[in-house]
């Protein structure tokens, strides 16, 4: 789908899921490069911002997140591209089309970019808090571990590790858009209020990016302290396997001296099953002494 909004001083090409056919009617009517087709068709395409002099057009390319967090923690690239008189979004995703469409009654180009940069973030932060709680309830939560919270938090880190990496890749393309705007053909867009917005907007996603890795580093340290807890449970079901081990070997030993085809002390006796009980007793009594006595209980 590819919309065209007349502002009051730009036009506004919004394209949402838009096909290669669509954005090559498209693009035919605006003159721009066509190395800019890719940026706006790949969606694997990592975050950057780039500007051609010779048409005087700029482009910055953010992984963004759905509006419906809940439901996908999956970033895709939002395409922003624009020149004096043009502004051209391509998302990805239907749901990403409220991060630029919330900013509606806005009429300045140069704000709008700064308003679509803006509600990228802030949807980034919205999830943060939600894995931030889910992270605090699985330190709240009794020590017990289970397989459905060893799942859930290598959920979580595999989250993490694509959320991250978009983060960090957001901040690169940021600081390339503020060095972009030191070009003299867009000193129109570069007001000093614009480049002060700029510096915000880095401050903000750097912050998202180190507050992921915070959250990413108490999930690891919740793993690991899991990993641990079965390790020391392993341990201690080794150990008293061990010892049940080697009580359970004394019998054996007894009972195959006595039941050998030759003399031995009281076999005679009515009474010698009783000795050999009381003396497999004694013999696993000083075993558990000398265990116990060595702290291999």
């Amino acid at each position: 789908m590819i919309k065209s909004h007349q502002m009051a001083n730009y036009e506004w090409i919004e394209a949402v899921e838009p096909t290669k056919s669509e954005l090559n009617d498209e693009l035919s009517k605006v003159n721009i490069s066509k190395k800019y087709f890719n940026y706006m068709i790949d969606t694997y395409e990592e975050p950057r911002a780039t500007y051609d002099s010779s048409d005087n057009f700029g482009a910055i390319v953010i992984r963004a997140l759905p509006i419906k967090v809940s439901s996908k923690t999956t970033t895709l690239p939002i395409f922003i591209g624009f020149n004096q008189t043009t502004l051209i979004t391509v998302c990805h995703d239907s749901n990403q089309r409220g991060l630029a469409a919330d900013t509606n009654d806005i009429s300045s180009l140069q704000l709008r970019i700064m308003a679509i940069l803006r509600s990228i973030v802030d949807n980034f932060f919205e999830l943060l808090n939600d894995m931030s709680k889910e992270a605090e309830g699985l330190e709240l939560s009794n020590r017990k571990v289970t397989n459905e919270r060893l799942i859930a938090i290598s959920d979580l880190k595999r989250k993490l590790v694509y959320l991250r990496s978009a983060c960090e890749g957001n901040v690169i393309a940021l600081e390339q858009f503020k060095a972009m705007l030191a070009e003299d053909d867009l000193k129109e867009i570069a007001t000093k209020e614009n480049r002060q917005l700029v510096d915000d907007l880095i401050i903000e996603y750097r912050q998202c990016q180190n507050s992921f890795e915070i959250v990413s580093t108490v999930v690891s340290e919740f793993e690991d302290t899991f990993g641990n807890m079965l390790n020391n449970r392993l341990n201690q079901t080794m150990q008293f396997l061990t010892v049940w081990s080697l009580l359970l070997a004394i019998p054996p030993i007894v009972s195959g001296f006595y039941g050998m085809n030759m003399f031995l002390p009281w076999a005679g006796s009515k009474l010698s099953w009783l000795g050999t009980v009381i003396f497999t007793l004694f013999l696993g009594g000083i075993m558990l002494w000398y265990l116990r006595k060595n702290k291999k209980l």
